[in-house]
């Protein structure tokens, strides 16, 4: 009988683990992982979406307006809401406080507006928030003075997972208009998990390339060409699946977006990586 009863508090300790270790899972969303302050989460969310990759078509919507810099608490409120966050400190789920939502509000709306659109207020609703005072909640980033973006005309590219390729040099704001480089990094590094896959060899050269467009010369906003893309996508697309489950290729690299490098131009509208010649040092 002791042993029964022995036996049955250990699945019952082996359940809760397991239990706990389904409701919480990494989050891989690209406009998500690695920006909002917390790394896991926990569905399904309150939209009843079950997988990331249903979160991911929801918020691809927003993912320029995130990018745009009108505030840092538009992410925070879309991620939150859409990716609650999960921790093994709390059994329930934690989502953005009310400010954070109403300041994603207040400073997004006019930004929507530009592009012929309206803000999300029935996704995005604010009504039954918690306040920050009132407990535990996504707090509100600090509202930075918006400088407009920034241009960099060949700025050496410092960012760690984009050395050693055959382009050192780059331009701001690319073509997403993100001029943020703690941003653009943090995007980059979502993607270090294909990178371990060693999937491609030019996958690096995608990535940094199309967050930080090439400067070569004749071109200081040159693209990797769409072949680079399409063989690249071929080539990791398994891998890709295996790591980020039912979320699509990024939108970001969507390959018939880059220029062919048989374009007929006098300039470079792309590049490969043995294109040296081309590299300004």
């Amino acid at each position: 009988m002791d042993k029964i009863i022995l036996v049955f508090i250990v699945l019952v300790g082996i359940s809760f683990q397991y239990g706990f270790a389904n409701r919480c899972q990494e989050i891989f969303v690209p406009m998500c992982r690695g920006q909002i302050g917390y790394t896991h989460t926990k569905l399904p969310n309150r939209y009843g979406h079950t997988t990331q990759g249903q979160v991911y078509r929801t918020l691809a919507r927003w993912w320029r307006h995130m990018d745009s810099g009108c505030s840092e608490n538009l992410r925070l409120t879309a991620c939150g809401l859409y990716l609650p966050k999960c921790s093994e400190s709390a059994d329930s789920e934690e989502l953005p406080c009310k400010e954070t939502c109403v300041w994603a509000r207040k400073f997004c709306k006019a930004k929507f507006e530009e592009n012929n659109g309206t803000f999300p207020v029935q996704e995005l609703r604010c009504r039954g928030l918690r306040k920050k005072k009132k407990g535990a909640c996504i707090r509100p980033a600090k509202r930075r003075r918006n400088r407009g973006q920034r241009t960099q005309i060949c700025r050496r590219n410092n960012v760690d997972m984009c050395q050693g390729l055959t382009f050192n040099r780059g331009t701001l704001p690319n073509f997403f208009n993100q001029s943020d480089v703690a941003q653009i990094k943090a995007e980059i590094r979502s993607y270090q998990p294909l990178f371990q896959t060693n999937c491609h060899a030019a996958l690096k050269f995608l990535i940094c390339g199309t967050y930080i467009p090439f400067c070569a010369r004749g071109n200081p906003w040159a693209l990797p060409c769409r072949e680079i893309c399409n063989n690249v996508k071929q080539a990791c697309m398994s891998d890709y699946t295996a790591i980020y489950g039912d979320i699509p290729w990024p939108q970001k690299f969507q390959c018939h977006l880059y220029p062919v490098s048989t374009s007929a131009t006098d300039r470079p509208v792309c590049v490969q990586p043995s294109d040296s010649v081309l590299a300004l040092q």
